[in-house]
Formats: C-alpha cells, sequence, structure tokens
C-alpha cells in the first residue's frame, strides 16, 4: 500500500486506510494526509499488527529452501517485458508456508517496469503450474519459442481466454496483449501473497 502510494497508484487512500498505516509507520494520521505533525506516536498505542516473535522468525528459517529459481528477465521486448527461461535452475528459494507440499512451484525474478507498481524489479513471484488462472489473475505465459527458437516468458494480468486467444494486458506502457493459443504455449498463475502465506 505504501508503495502504491509513493508511485501515485493510490492518490487518494481512504480514511480506514490512513487509521491502519499510522500506528505501523508510527506517525500521526495528520502527518499522512498533510505532512505536518510528524510527533511519533505514543508508546503502548494498540495496533492490529505486531512484529513476529522470534519463534515466528525461527519457524520462518525452518522453512526448506527448495524452489527453483527458473528464470530471469531478459528485458522489454516491444515493450512486453519478456523474461528469458532457461532449464538451468538460477537459484533456490525457500518455500513459503502456503506452498507446503505444493508439486511442481517455481519462481521467476522480475526485472524491468512493465508490471509496475503491482510487481518492482527485483520482485521475486511464485508460480503454480496446477492452479487455474481466472480473469483478473497475474499470470507467467511461456512461448515454447522465439525466432531464434528459445523459449520465452511474460509476467502479465491475465484479462480473459478464448478459443484462440489469451487475452492480456500490462501497466508500463499501459497495453493489451494478445497471445495466440498453440502448441506449447503455457499459462502459469502467480499466486497472491494471500495464497503463500495461507491468510
Amino acid at each position: 500500500m505504501v508503495r502504491n502510494i509513493l508511485v501515485g497508484a493510490s492518490e487518494s487512500p481512504r480514511a480506514e486506510t490512513i487509521s491502519k498505516l499510522a500506528p505501523v509507520l508510527q506517525v500521526s494520521e495528520q502527518w499522512l494526509m498533510t505532512g505536518e505533525d510528524a510527533r511519533p506516536m505514543p508508546p503502548g498505542d494498540s495496533s492490529e499488527f505486531r512484529i513476529a516473535d522470534p519463534a515466528s522468525a525461527e519457524s520462518l528459517r525452518n522453512l526448506p529452501k527448495d524452489v527453483p529459481v527458473l528464470g530471469t528477465v531478459a528485458g522489454s521486448e516491444l515493450g512486453k517485458g519478456a523474461f528469458q527461461l532457461t532449464t538451468d535452475i538460477v537459484d533456490y528459494v525457500r518455500r513459503p508456508f502456503g506452498l507446503l507440499g505444493a508439486a511442481d512451484i517455481y519462481a521467476l525474478y522480475v526485472e524491468g517496469e512493465s508490471m509496475v507498481p503491482k510487481f518492482e524489479p527485483g520482485d521475486l513471484v511464485f508460480v503454480h503450474p496446477h492452479r487455474k488462472a481466472r480473469p483478473g489473475d497475474y499470470v507467467v505465459i511461456q512461448e515454447p519459442d522465439t525466432d531464434r527458437g528459445e523459449p520465452r516468458g511474460f509476467i502479465k494480468r491475465l484479462v480473459s481466454t478464448t478459443s484462440r486467444l489469451v487475452k492480456t494486458q500490462q501497466f508500463n506502457p499501459r497495453a493489451s496483449i494478445d497471445f495466440v493459443i498453440r502448441p506449447g504455449l503455457v499459462v502459469h498463475k502467480v499466486m497472491t501473497d494471500g495464497e503463500l502465506y495461507g491468510v
């Protein structure tokens, strides 16, 4: 939410949002709205947000580091924001709570700005090949080849699927991008934070 406000994607946060952000940031609601009265919150102020206790932090460290990172972004091609996919594993990352026991999941590093503010350069996304993607979900679309015969992938927001096309959108530059359904084209769901952490 803070990132969205800073990049202008949420120019007028609701009063309820301000009330929740203020205690977390330890500033007054007045300061968040006007930039004035930057007094710290009084100690002991009630908040539904709490720092994880050491036991919780320890349990996070004990999660298996077994999710393969299968690609990185190679930059944009015609504004599409293409991933360079690889059969080699680039890295392994820790498995979130919500994906314990899930088969065949993988991760990708995001680079470039085609999906800002949803995904920033350097963000890590977890992808579940067996979860059905619905309109509004974010997806990784893998094309089987390019002009040079190499596979590539794109991270986009799914708009709809027809018998012939997968219709998607990106944010920067704002555009609608259609992918022709053909042998080897794969659409995989990018997991939400709620799905990753079981909330």
